[in-house]
C-alpha cells in the first residue's frame, strides 16, 4: 500500500473509526465515571459526583449513538463477509461473548444513570451499580479487543475464530492499548460534553472549572500510559513486520497515532492546569478532533497488521 493508497483508505475508514471511537469512549467514560462516584462517596465531594453522573449520562448517550450507527455498518459487513452473521449467533465465538458483555453493561449503565436522584438516599447501592458498570465495560474492553484480535484475521481466511489456550503477546499489548485509550477518549471526550451541556445545565462557574481540569486529568494520564503499549506492540511484531513498519508508509499511520496523542495530551495538560479552562474549551474540540484522527490511523494501523486491509 503506497501513500496515497493509504489516504484513501483512512478517508473511507474516518466514519467507522469515528462510530469506533464512540463506542470505546463510551466504555471508558462508564469506568472513569464509576472511578469518581466511589471517591466522591468516599471523600463527601459533591463537584466529583456531578461529574460522575454527567460522565454516566455521555456514556449512555454515546452508546445509543453508536448502536444506532452500527446497524447500517452490520448490513456492509454481511455484504463483504457473509459468514460473519454465523460467527455472531455461535456460543462458542468471541463475537458472542463480546456482545453479551456489552449488552449487560448498557443495561447496567442505563439503570445506573437514570436512578442517579432516585437512589440518594442509598448511595451504597448505587455506587455499588455504578462498579458493576464498571467492571462491565472493563470486561467488554477486554474481551472486545481479544476478539477483534482473534477475528479480523479470520475474516481473511475464512475460518472460524475459538478463544486459545493462550492469548499472543501481542493481542495483550492490544488489550492494554486500547483500555488505557477507553479511558482517555471517555475523559476526553467529556469535554467537550461539558462545554456543551454548560448553558443547559448550569451547574455554575466553579463546577465547570472543577469538571473541566477533572475530565483533562483522567484523559491525559491514560493517553500517555497507551503509548506504552503502543511500544510494548511493536517489540511483539516479527522482525520483517518491524521492518515494514519503519520503512513504510504504516510507520506513518504509527507516527500519527502517537503525534495526536502526545498533541492531546499537551492540550489536556493545558486545561488541567488552567485557573479558567472554560476559556480553553476549543481545546476541549482540538482533542476530540485529534481522537477522532489517532483512532482512523490507528484503525488502519489495525486492519492492516491483521492482513485485512
Amino acid at each position: 500500500m503506497n501513500g496515497t493508497e493509504l489516504l484513501a483508505t483512512a478517508a473511507t475508514l474516518s466514519l467507522p473509526a469515528l462510530l469506533d471511537l464512540i463506542g470505546i469512549a463510551a466504555f471508558g467514560a462508564i469506568m472513569v465515571a464509576a472511578a469518581c462516584e466511589w471517591t466522591a462517596r468516599a471523600n463527601k465531594r459533591v463537584f466529583l459526583d456531578k461529574y460522575a453522573q454527567q460522565s454516566a449520562a455521555m456514556a449512555l448517550l454515546l452508546i445509543i449513538i453508536s448502536i444506532l450507527g452500527s446497524v447500517p455498518a452490520m448490513f456492509l459487513l454481511k455484504d463483504r463477509f457473509p459468514g460473519l452473521m454465523q460467527w455472531f449467533s455461535n456460543p462458542s465465538m468471541p463475537l458472542i461473548h463480546t456482545l453479551g458483555a456489552a449488552g449487560a453493561t448498557t443495561l447496567l449503565l442505563a439503570v445506573w444513570s437514570i436512578t442517579w436522584k432516585k437512589l440518594r438516599k442509598k448511595k451504597g447501592l448505587h455506587a455499588g451499580i455504578g462498579l458493576l458498570a464498571g467492571i462491565g465495560a472493563l470486561a467488554t474492553m477486554g474481551i472486545g479487543t481479544a476478539a477483534a484480535a482473534l477475528v479480523l484475521p479470520a475474516l481473511k481466511t475464512g475460518t472460524f475464530p475459538q478463544w486459545p489456550a493462550a492469548l499472543p503477546m501481542h493481542v495483550w499489548a492490544l488489550m492494554g492499548q486500547y483500555f488505557f485509550t477507553a479511558l482517555g477518549a471517555g475523559a476526553g471526550l467529556s469535554l467537550v460534553y461539558l462545554v456543551l451541556r454548560r448553558n443547559k445545565d448550569d451547574f455554575g462557574r466553579d463546577y465547570y472549572r472543577f469538571g473541566l481540569c477533572t475530565a483533562a486529568k483522567w484523559a491525559l494520564v491514560p493517553m500517555l500510559i497507551q503509548l506504552g503499549f503502543q511500544g510494548w506492540l511493536f517489540s511483539t511484531l516479527s522482525e520483517q513486520t518491524r521492518q515494514a513498519v519503519q520503512t513504510g508508509p504504516l510507520g506513518i499511520l504509527w507516527l500519527v497515532t502517537a503525534g495526536c496523542a502526545l498533541i492531546c495530551v499537551g492540550l489536556w495538560l493545558a486545561i488541567a492546569r488552567s485557573q479558567t479552562p472554560v476559556r480553553l474549551k476549543w481545546a476541549a474540540f482540538l482533542g476530540s478532533l485529534l481522537l477522532w484522527t489517532m483512532h482512523t490511523a490507528n484503525t488502519l494501523l489495525f486492519l492492516n497488521l491483521s492482513g485485512i486491509a
